[in-house]
């Protein structure tokens, strides 16, 4: 039949991606043995920094499940869902923090993931002196605010250091070790903290955001100076590490960045979500993307 409609094959995104040529450009070779280094190194420094920092935040963010046990709703005279509204307003701003602050991760660089950290440690230290529930509520969106881009800015930096085959084991490393350790050590934490003698208007539930938000605002402090930064300036390598770093990266990348970050632009916003909505009508050959 002349009119017969004509059913076009259907997108196989597999197939449809080309192989590269063979004479396409290919990444140097490494040297097996000089990158079997550099990844030891990076793994013994990173991972267990970024353990410790992901950790910091996970206690500090459960310790009022501990100061909720130790009489912390009877102190605050709080309601019996007044808890609940807290948590809420805490994962809300928790979520509206990770975009903005991955762009000033960005921008100024490594140095953010350590104001961060302050800065929760220091929302944390400030829950020893809640009066009633409003502060509560206050103190609980400043630390979601705080803690909101933690994660991210982790996997950001570690991404820079890393090759896309190696980093989900590292990241599932940090990501999967830090929740277990705080689950594990932050109940015994808040019971020994209870047991210490009181320090003036600082009692009870309150000697655990005290002690847990001192040691994360100090540990925040040793950030400022050993965080990592991208690793063509990284002082924790050598020039030679340096370069190696840098070219496996360069090695996993379309473009080619020689370890310098791309601009922030709301055109690579949009592309970076990378879906395609393909629409074709064979009678009049109308091909629409988005």
């Amino acid at each position: 039949m002349d009119d017969e409609i004509k059913v076009e094959p259907s997108l196989d995104i597999a197939s449809d991606t080309k192989a590269p040529a063979a004479d396409s450009p290919q990444p140097p070779p490494f040297d097996s043995e000089a990158e079997r280094r550099l990844l030891r190194k990076l793994d013994w420094i990173l991972l267990p920094l970024f353990t410790a920092i992901y950790c910091c935040n996970f206690i500090d963010r459960t310790s009022i499940g501990n100061a909720r046990v130790a009489g912390m709703e009877q102190d605050l005279e709080m309601r019996p869902f007044d808890l609940n509204i807290a948590l809420t307003v805490f994962y809300l701003c928790y979520t509206s923090a990770d975009i903005p602050s991955n762009l000033a991760l960005k921008h100024f660089g490594s140095v953010w993931l350590a104001f961060l950290v302050i800065g929760f440690g220091i929302v944390t230290l400030l829950s020893a002196f809640l009066r009633d529930m409003t502060g509560l509520l206050v103190n609980r969106a400043f630390l979601g605010l705080c803690e909101g881009g933690t994660l991210s800015a982790l996997v950001y930096i570690i991404s820079r250091y890393y090759r896309r085959h190696e980093l989900v084991l590292r990241v599932g490393i940090f990501f999967g070790v830090s929740p277990s350790i705080a689950g594990a050590f932050g109940g015994l934490l808040a019971s020994g903290l209870l047991r210490l003698p009181d320090m003036g208007v600082v009692t009870s539930w309150r000697k655990i955001f005290l002690i847990e938000g001192l040691i994360t605002l100090i540990f925040g402090l040793i950030l400022l100076v050993i965080c990592p930064e991208d690793p063509n300036k990284s002082k924790i390598l050598n020039q030679e590490e340096r370069a190696l770093a840098i070219a496996r990266i360069d090695a996993d990348q379309v473009v080619k960045t020689d370890g310098q970050k791309e601009r922030t632009t709301l055109a690579l916003v949009l592309r970076s979500f990378n879906f395609v909505v393909r629409m074709t009508i064979s009678e009049t050959g109308l091909d629409l993307e988005c």
